[in-house]
């Protein structure tokens, strides 16, 4: 499952042709997906489960860091986006939409609010995150 979640962000990626555009798509997309299939997310993500899983999650979270980082290293090296260490900022980026996710995806969860509200908050965010303008 989380293989093609991977694959539905490389396709947001090359479907666009501007850094920030192509950003937003990644970072849209990852988070609209979840908030499609929450049940399925929270599972991948964030269920308790035993330490074998664990791993596996940690493993696709460090290959959607490496695709944020080179994304982020495409737009300091077309000069979008300020220099920072893209690695850092990725994991930021990263960690900013599994932990706003956190809420909406529960299965004890309230109504967090429409689904395109939430995703543009976050990609909202994510721009400031790496020195991109609001869109």
């Amino acid at each position: 499952m989380s293989q093609r979640e991977m694959g539905a962000m490389r396709g947001a990626h090359s479907a666009t042709a501007g850094m920030a555009e192509r950003f937003d798509a990644v970072v849209a997309t990852y988070a609209g997906r979840a908030l499609r299939n929450r049940r399925l997310a929270w599972a991948l993500v964030y269920e308790p489960l035993d330490a074998a899983v664990d791993n596996e999650r940690l493993v696709y979270r460090r290959n959607y860091c490496a695709g944020m980082a080179a994304l982020i290293r495409e737009g300091i090296e077309a000069g979008t986006i300020p220099r920072q260490d893209a690695e850092l900022a990725a994991a930021a980026v990263v960690g900013v939409i599994a932990e706003t996710l956190v809420g909406p995806l529960s299965p004890v969860a309230r109504d967090a609010g429409a689904e395109e509200e939430i995703v543009r908050a976050i990609v909202t965010f994510c721009r400031r995150v790496i020195g991109l303008p609001a869109a």
